[in-house]
């Protein structure tokens, strides 16, 4: 799980490990997800379930609480993104508004991204071939790129936590780690400078004085890419 600031002038982790084996990310309002986590706090106990319905049940009661009494809710205030391990195996629970505000429970596959820099988060792991079958250091590094790329979107903040976890433990990337990962990021990531090599004589051409026939006249006669 990857992260970064409420806003760039708020310093509020995004990352809260709520128990063993379960973490959450917030998006948009900062105090409304703080409530809300809590009540999915309370509502897990200790966080052990037998079932995917089980834990989900206690997802949608804490919403329903949060949605019914909390002066801090409001249509589309907040989004989570709810990681941990059922039985040894991993979820991803996504709690973000629906068409009319109203606060929606839905889980996916592989990975997710929320919040303002989410479109640009998916696009560059997907590009990259993201998969949960990834080691956990090719996971680390694409995770951490696609957020620094993310950081493009306005209410992306510079500042970058990145948390792994297991059904047992979680962890992160020391000072060590993440100066090395920012390494890799400038001189390997999409953010490193890009080389191209010169185009071939005449390939890049002038077209007159009809620009526009003699273009799609041009492109008629290329043959289709497979």
């Amino acid at each position: 799980m990857s992260a970064g600031e409420y806003g760039s002038t708020d310093s509020t982790s995004k990352l809260h490990v709520i128990m063993p084996g379960w973490a959450v990310m917030a998006a948009n309002r900062a105090d409304s997800a703080s409530e809300l986590i809590e009540r999915i706090r309370e509502w897990f106990g200790t966080g052990q379930f037998s079932s995917v319905h089980e834990m989900l049940s206690k997802v949608k009661c804490a919403v329903d609480e949060f949605t019914a009494h909390s002066p801090l809710f409001e249509k589309n205030c907040c989004e989570l993104l709810i990681a941990g391990f059922i039985n040894g195996h991993p979820l991803i629970v996504v709690i973000s508004g629906g068409p009319k505000g109203k606060l929606a429970i839905r889980m996916v596959d592989n990975y997710c991204a929320i919040g303002s820099g989410a479109l640009i988060a998916t696009v560059i792991l997907n590009c990259r071939n993201y998969s949960n079958q990834d080691e956990l250091e090719i996971a680390l590094y694409l995770v951490y790129e696609a957020k620094r790329l993310s950081e493009k979107a306005d209410g992306v903040g510079p500042i970058t936590g990145l948390v792994w976890l297991t059904a047992d433990e979680a962890g992160n990337l020391n000072d060590a780690g993440r100066e090395h990962i920012e390494e890799i990021f400038k001189t390997e990531g999409f953010g490193s400078g890009l080389s191209i090599s010169a185009f071939p004589a005449g390939s890049i051409q002038a077209v007159s004085p009809d620009p526009q026939s003699t273009i799609i006249d041009s492109i008629s006669q290329q043959p289709l890419l497979e």
